[in-house]
């Protein structure tokens, strides 16, 4: 995430609009391509907003279980097609990552050094054709044994989520800060003197 922000920080204060009464700084290396300072307060803005929600979906999503966060996601109105992605998604990720480390393993054990060379380059080629493929039957067996255990297109839920007065007070306090940080952001800003 960082990368693409930091391509805000230096794209947009080169590419934005010109406005009436800016301050522009000119670079001797840079003289066809003015520094707006309104260009650069837009991507300072967008970037601090993005790690503002970035840092809030850490403890969102980390301070529950997987199968809770997602049995909500579904409470919420998630299509159950995007919610059974999402779980084989984190679950594959860890399939794949083990099925890579015991192929590199496999290899060390053989004598594999990777080089800046054309056998290394077809010994690279070969290992992730077989990562894909030793994947691909991995899953397919996964599936299978889904199906034999009774799956028919959704998990069952383990969670039975209840709603109590803590939580609705919770919810409207974070609502209510939500709207004075709305409230401040929109209010007019005075000159200083």
């Amino acid at each position: 995430m960082s990368g693409f922000l930091i391509m805000f920080l230096l794209v947009l204060p080169f590419t934005s609009r010109e406005q009436p009464g800016e301050i522009l700084l000119i670079f001797p290396l840079l003289p066809g391509f003015p520094f707006h300072l309104n260009g650069f307060l837009l991507a300072l803005t967008i970037v601090v907003k993005a790690c503002a929600i970035a840092l809030l979906m850490e403890p969102m999503l980390a301070t529950s279980s997987l199968s809770a966060t997602l049995h909500g996601f579904s409470r919420i109105g998630i299509p159950s097609p995007i919610i059974q992605m999402i779980l084989l998604s984190h679950r594959y990720i860890f399939v794949f990552h083990q099925e890579l480390l015991r192929m590199l393993r496999s290899m060390r054990v053989r004598g594999f050094t990777a080089r800046t060379d054309i056998l290394t380059m077809k010994t690279m080629g070969n290992f992730f054709g077989m990562l894909f493929i030793n994947s691909y039957d991995r899953t397919q067996k996964v599936y299978e044994a889904m199906l034999c255990r009774g799956y028919r297109g959704n998990f069952p839920a383990f969670h039975t989520l209840e709603i109590n007065g803590k939580d609705l007070a919770k919810g409207g306090m974070w609502i209510m800060i939500g709207f004075i940080l709305l409230f401040i952001e929109l209010m007019p800003s005075f000159p200083s003197p």
